[in-house]
């Protein structure tokens, strides 16, 4: 697998990650409770849920992206959100306030940074479309979930594939909840 695969793979996991939660967040008004993180293989998904309603979801949300529902691959609460907003902010809040007269420029660094933080979700939104998630997941598959010992929540690891692709199976570590293929 070269690098461009490596990251379409990652994108995708991302995007089947965010598209996961929106539907459990959906389904079982869990918003704001789940986060998750991508990885080339699949995702993780934190939080107080079940590895039976991640599969669930899981697979509903193939479905849907499948379907051409590419808004669940674009999450409010993804990381990049976040990141753009500080970087934003940060960068904003020192240009405004330079070397002098600090005091004096703080409303209007304040004001301005708020503006900057708001804006920084609807370019986080682009972001994600164009650069860290894929919608079009093609034929990648779930293959199996399992829940893995989190120290202070519950932490699930979800493991994609793709069938026409040889893929080294996914480990077997942590208690397997299913290790049939999701169809």
């Amino acid at each position: 697998m070269d690098i461009i695969e490596l990251l379409d793979r990652i994108r995708q996991n991302h995007a089947i990650e965010h598209a996961t939660i929106a539907v459990l967040g959906r389904k079982h008004d869990q918003f704001g409770r789940l986060g998750g993180s991508a990885k080339q293989d699949g995702f993780f998904v934190y939080g107080p849920t079940t590895a039976e309603r991640i599969e669930d979801a899981a697979q509903e949300a193939v479905e849907r992206l499948r379907a051409g529902e590419s808004h669940l691959a674009i999450s409010p609460f993804c990381g990049t959100n976040f990141l753009l907003g500080g970087m934003t902010t940060a960068l904003l809040t020192g240009m405004i306030l330079g070397t002098r007269n600090r005091v004096g420029r703080l409303p209007q660094a304040m004001g301005l940074s708020a503006l900057a933080l708001i804006g920084s979700f609807r370019a986080g939104a682009y972001v994600q479309r164009k650069w860290t998630t894929k919608a079009d997941i093609g034929g990648l598959e779930i293959k199996s979930v399992s829940q893995v010992s989190g120290a202070y929540r519950p932490l699930h690891r979800v493991y994609t594939w793709l069938p026409d692709v040889v893929d080294t199976p996914p480990p077997q570590n942590g208690s397997v909840v299913s290790d049939r293929p999701v169809s």
